[in-house]
């Protein structure tokens, strides 16, 4: 992405999320090395989830009961939106029924 010198934005739930999930595995320290990367980028928009924007993936992640979205995928969705992006550094398919490109190609669950 950066050779391609793509604008990122990642969300500080992003970030988390993936820290956890690799908390115990051999990946934490190159993860923490990165976020540094993404932290130190100029061209990186970071963004909080605040009280509003918790409220607005809430109120998505209730209205799409019919899909198995998680909260992290909802406000994903509504800050991609809110952005304009519509290519998402992923393989959650989920992104892909809501309308956007998962670069990482989508796994069926």
């Amino acid at each position: 992405m950066r050779r391609e010198r793509r604008r990122l934005l990642v969300s500080d739930s992003v970030i988390a999320e993936t820290g956890n999930g690799l908390a115990r595995t051999p990946a934490r320290r190159a993860f923490r090395a990165s976020v540094h990367v993404i932290l130190d980028d100029p061209a990186t928009t970071f963004v909080l989830i605040d009280r509003a924007s918790m409220r607005q993936a809430l109120e998505r992640y209730d209205l799409r009961s019919d899909k198995t979205w998680g909260l992290l995928d909802c406000s994903t969705m509504l800050i991609m939106e809110t952005f304009g992006s519509t290519e998402v550094f992923t393989s959650d398919c989920h992104f892909e029924q809501a309308g956007f490109k998962a670069l990482l190609g989508p796994i069926r669950s």
